[in-house]
């Protein structure tokens, strides 16, 4: 599992101030704090889904990041035919939210 803070909320501020020196300065002199998160890959071996183990770690990745100040999870990066992920994004309360496009080309 690979779940992060959502850094951009100190990157992009209203100042459009765009550099990694901002973006510190912002954090540490104006104590901004970063309250969105994101879960960004799960997986589970394939022996041993269907047990409980998806929902034990969202359900831990939602405490420690509630533990931290994140107040807002984005469950991100499902693709529409992962049906699985989908049923799990959706049992912990989430919706879906923003569209995403795929592209796609081979190398010649």
């Amino acid at each position: 599992m690979l779940c992060l803070p959502d850094y951009n909320q100190l990157r992009y501020a209203d100042d459009g101030e765009r550099s990694a020196a901002g973006m510190l300065l912002r954090f540490v002199a104006h104590r901004r704090r970063v309250t969105r998160g994101g879960i960004y890959a799960i997986g589970v071996l394939p022996e041993a889904r269907r047990r409980g183990i998806g929902a034990g770690l969202v359900a831990a990745a939602f405490r420690t990041m509630r533990k931290h100040g994140i107040e807002e999870v984005v469950y991100a990066m499902v693709l529409d035919d992962n049906a699985p992920s989908r049923a799990l994004a959706t049992s912990f309360g989430g919706r879906p939210h923003w569209g995403w496009a795929m592209y796609e080309r081979r190398p010649a």
